[in-house]
């Protein structure tokens, strides 16, 4: 790791540095890299490589990259995909340490020919499909496109695997930049590796991530966990969501659950902030970035607004968000009441209802508020927009100097919102300068940012508390890897009751017939009422084609239901009669549980994640009932009785409007934590799984499972 880490130093603090792919007669990305060492003078040594100008320019070329100095820190690759294989193991031979390669457009073969040589080198490699890197701090760009000059000196690390989404970013005010990495591909070095430097950056206390994929989530887990251990701040932009994954599911589960929810659970399990869009990451990004800004000790917003409209929009978009809303103490109210007499003293608090209101009463006001054991964090709101008619007494820039006195000494993150996201006034961006209290643009993006704030404070303790891995490996059962078939598709009725067994998960009595005789017999054993269901590999939803009957109470509705599910399938399978006996295998005879709600507990399988588990509602009409509650495989009994509880189905349980007598979830809760273990020790193997419905006896909360789909072998 030491020695990756070195490589990674050589590609953003190169001591020497060759650029191959300039041109002597037309402008390339390799001429654009040399106008930027024009711009930004290098105080080391640059090497330009091309086999027939003896110079481009006014520096002298060599002729090959074999004339280059061994132990070269980096070379810029500014050649077609075709030839990028070839010159590493050319950059190979004189041990070059690093190499931005930012060719894209690889064709397959190509690709292989790249990616292989890239397993049998030591050269670390930014991108390919990249524009490479600026070193803001040391003057150093290893850049092929022109960029804002001056670009503004900060703590703010930018990694992006758009190109496009560097320039979007660096090109907003209110940012100062210590490194900016374009990856690209990541086919060498990755995300974790640029946080695992950045976490020893003396010039970085921030870092914004643009993400398209993350190639080794645990790796990436720990590199941001040592980012927080270094005392500094991360969030994320996730782009590229595709719902591609769930159009080709065969299950429930599969057809609920995205790749992108296996992000966003791992961003939440992980504590990591994350942006929406742009405007969202900037605004985090300055209020990260801002001295002394310090840590909230929870997410309750307080609101304070100089208008009641403002305020109650603030509040519309904290809810819509999801950020809880502080309650004022009465202690607070009655401060509130007392300094500003005719003003509501409830959240949002509106300054600017209250009549002749003194300096000295908003301070207090404002003390109040900032003092409230109840309240984590505050936004002021302020008309802050460039083209506001503001002089030096203006009352906008009285109002701030106020918050600034009420500010000092104060342990709570204070944001200033401008209303809209338009660019604010220099004035009051003068007023707030070397403060605590970053002046962001826009309301939503001051809310994205406070709650991120909070989140990177979760992160920070959570991180601090964190003595080993939160799910530590466990040996799981022994199970016969043959169960599992080549080809994707519906595991066997045997093979899905061996993996019940063997994570211990209930099913609910059942028998296997084969005809009337046999279920007649069935039902003198278990008794009525009785469900009766088709026994099929080949059907992965019984009851879309009917393949289910409920509600059997006697012999005569027993025998009809046996016929009536036979000539459905009959009718409904391709092939007709002539094929059933190859597409029913039996059926299945269970007895009718009445006193119970239904619920789904799924696992869907991710690369690199392993899987997601998921609860809800459950039944045939899953898909209408909304989006039930994921994380990421494996869960423990206490976290998933948490995802229980953020469920409609777990406001049910607890006795919701007396829908049914207060149940307990812990059963329901065994029922997720073990199919998370399984779907997560068996994840090569099984891609989706639906325990749908898992019945939820009322009172008791016993969890018996009715219906198990497994879809598992090769992909």
């Amino acid at each position: 790791m030491a020695e990756r880490l070195d490589r990674v130093d050589s590609l953003i603090r190169p001591r020497t540095v060759a650029v191959i792919g300039a041109s002597s007669q037309r402008r390339t990305l390799g001429n654009a890299v040399l106008e930027n060492f024009d711009r930004w003078p290098f105080d080391g040594t640059l090497y330009v490589v091309h086999p027939n100008a003896p110079r481009i320019g006014s520096r002298e070329t060599v002729a090959s990259i074999a004339e280059l100095p061994r132990r070269l820190d980096a070379a810029v690759v500014c050649l077609p995909a075709r030839a990028a294989a070839k010159t590493l193991r050319e950059l190979e031979a004189i041990d070059c340490r690093s190499a931005v390669v930012v060719a894209a457009g690889f064709v397959p073969d190509d690709e292989a020919r790249f990616r292989a040589v890239l397993n049998e080198v030591s050269v670390a490699v930014c991108g390919p499909n990249n524009m490479g890197t600026i070193n803001v701090t040391d003057a150093i760009a290893l850049y092929t496109a022109r960029f804002r000059d001056p670009l503004p000196q900060g703590s703010v690390a930018l990694i992006a695997q758009s190109g496009s989404a560097a320039i979007a970013l660096i090109n907003n005010p209110g940012l100062g930049f210590s490194r900016i990495i374009t990856s690209g591909n990541e086919w060498s070095i990755t995300s974790a590796d640029y946080l695992r430097w950045l976490a020893d950056d003396a010039a970085t206390d921030t870092v914004g991530l643009v993400l398209e994929s993350i190639q080794n989530p645990m790796q990436f887990s720990r590199a941001a966990r040592e980012l927080v251990r270094a005392g500094k701040r991360l969030v994320v932009l996730k782009v590229g969501r595709s719902p591609a994954g769930a159009a080709a599911a065969q299950a429930h589960s599969g057809a609920l659950l995205s790749t992108d929810d296996a992000y966003a659970a791992f961003f939440r399990r992980e504590c990591i902030p994350v942006a929406r869009d742009y405007d969202e990451l900037l605004a985090t990004l300055q209020c990260f970035s801002t001295p002394g800004i310090p840590h909230p000790s929870g997410h309750r917003l307080a609101v304070i607004a100089i208008s009641g409209g403002e305020g109650a929009l603030a509040c519309d978009v904290a809810t819509e968000m999801g950020v809880p809303l502080a309650a004022f103490s009465s202690d607070t109210r009655s401060v509130l009441e007392n300094a500003l007499p005719g003003a509501r003293a409830e959240n949002p608090i509106d300054f600017g209802a209250s009549v002749g209101r003194e300096d000295a009463a908003q301070e207090r006001a404002t003390r109040a508020v900032l003092g409230d054991g109840g309240v984590d964090l505050a936004i002021v709101l302020q008309d802050a927009q460039a083209s506001l008619p503001i002089h030096d007494a203006h009352d906008y820039v009285h109002y701030l100097d106020i918050l600034r006195q009420a500010d000092e000494g104060a342990d709570k993150p204070v944001l200033v919102a401008s209303t809209t996201s338009t660019h604010t006034h220099p004035r009051l961006e003068q007023t707030l300068s070397g403060s605590s209290m970053p002046l962001l643009r826009g309301i939503r993006e001051a809310v994205a940012a406070a709650e991120n704030l909070a989140v990177a404070g979760d992160a920070h303790r959570r991180v601090a508390a964190l003595t080993a891995e939160p799910h530590p490996p466990q040996t799981p059962p022994s199970i016969d890897r043959s169960l599992f078939p080549a080809e994707r598709g519906p595991l066997a009725d045997t093979g899905v009751q061996t993996l019940l067994r063997a994570y211990g998960l209930p099913m609910v009595q059942r028998v296997l017939v084969r005809d009337v005789d046999e279920a007649r017999e069935a039902a003198r054993r278990i008794g009525f009422p009785l469900v009766v269901k088709v026994l099929s590999r080949h059907i992965a939803h019984r009851s879309d084609i009917g393949g289910v009957v409920v509600g059997v109470r006697d012999e005569e509705s027993l025998l009809r239901a046996v016929r009536d599910i036979a000539g459905r399938v009959a009718r409904t399978r391709p092939g007709g009669v002539a094929d059933f006996a190859s597409v029913i295998e039996g059926f299945e005879i269970q007895p009718q549980i009445e006193d119970a709600i239904e619920a789904i507990v799924g696992f869907k399988a991710e690369p690199g994640f392993g899987g997601t588990v998921t609860v809800g509602l459950g039944g045939v009409l899953v898909e209408l009932y909304g989006k039930p509650v994921i994380e990421l495989a494996p869960v423990t009994v206490e976290e998933a009785a948490g995802m229980i509880g953020r469920t409609p189905l777990g406001r049910i349980l607890a006795g919701y409007r007396n829908l049914v007598p207060p149940t307990s979830p812990g059963p329901l809760a065994a029922v997720v934590a073990a199919l998370s273990r399984l779907g997560h020790d068996l994840s090569g193997d099984v891609h989706e799984v639906d325990l749908n419905p898992v019945l939820v006896r009322h009172g008791s909360g016993e969890a018996l499972l009715v219906d198990a789909l497994v879809i598992a072998g090769g992909s």
